[in-house]
């Protein structure tokens, strides 16, 4: 049997730079994986079986790691089987991607298991038709994404970082949150290119830039949101929504440090689930 892991992501800086003649819409982001993973296993079988551990999430299409092995198939006309299991951490709805990473590791999976001798250019092809945090999951690190976040320019990652990752009983879809952007007047304020400046320098120098113009899009929507945002903002650690869902994410300097946030959340009894993590490095 062969693992893959799916790690999850943060945006370190997030900002919607307009609606694209084509309905999606343009970001300008920065992503960085981090230790949280889903996992993949695959083994020998006569067709294709799917299976998840997540009874809530569909087997079939509507699936990204689904659809990924059967995009596999179709692109090299394989007929051989393979019963993939998807053992689900990162929780739906988060902003974590963590549906793109399980697809983004079926195609690495795959490659490495039917030994196709995929090269980098084609997972990437596949990981894009996919959708549009898929090509950086493909390979993770650390990242700049533009137009629909697939554009990708390789930034230096940062130093092993501890991080917790604070989750509210809810979850956002991203339609709903570009939807609010599509009927108001707004104008982000997020500096996107200060942390791309300060990525390489010391870590401090990025948390102090830390944006998403997500949060002040949904907050108004979510009171759970504008609440778990002052609560994270009272601890006075660097913190912010990731992606266009539900999920904040703390930078803390000790692991130490990421005990006593966690031992905060849990005091408060409102549902938040958190999780230790740490920054991680890509695949390349």
């Amino acid at each position: 049997m062969q693992e893959e892991l799916a790690p999850a992501k943060i945006n370190l800086a997030l900002a919607i730079t307009g609606r694209r003649v084509d309905g999606y819409h343009n970001i300008d982001t920065v992503m960085h994986s981090i230790t949280l993973s889903d996992s993949v296993f695959f083994s020998p079988a006569d067709e294709l079986i799917f299976r998840c551990n997540d009874l809530a999430l569909p087997l079939g299409a509507g699936n990204l790691a689904w659809e990924a092995a059967q995009l596999v198939r179709r692109y090299v006309g394989q007929r051989r089987g393979v019963a993939i299991q998807l053992n689900k951490r990162i929780p739906a709805g988060s902003g974590l991607g963590g549906g793109s990473s399980d697809a983004a590791a079926v195609l690495r999976g795959l490659n490495r298991f039917w030994q196709l001798g995929l090269t980098d250019a084609e997972l990437l092809w596949l990981a894009g038709r996919l959708g549009s945090d898929v090509p950086f999951c493909v390979f993770g690190g650390c990242a700049r994404g533009r137009e629909k976040g697939d554009v990708l320019t390789p930034l230096p990652e940062l130093p092993e970082t501890n991080l917790v990752i604070v989750m509210p009983p809810l979850s956002v879809a991203s339609a709903q949150a570009y939807a609010k952007y599509d009927t108001t007047s707004f104008a982000g304020t997020v500096d996107v290119t200060g942390v791309v400046a300060a990525l390489g320098q010391r870590p401090e120098m990025v948390w102090r830039r830390l944006g998403n113009d997500f949060l002040a899009l949904l907050a108004p929507l979510e009171p759970k949101l504008q609440e778990l945002s002052k609560f994270l903002r009272d601890l006075r650690y660097p913190y912010s929504l990731t992606g266009s869902g539900a999920a904040f994410f703390v930078a803390v300097p000790t692991a130490r440090e990421a005990h006593f946030v966690m031992r905060q959340i849990e005091r408060e009894q409102r549902g938040w689930r958190s999780y230790q993590v740490k920054t991680r490095g890509g695949y390349r």
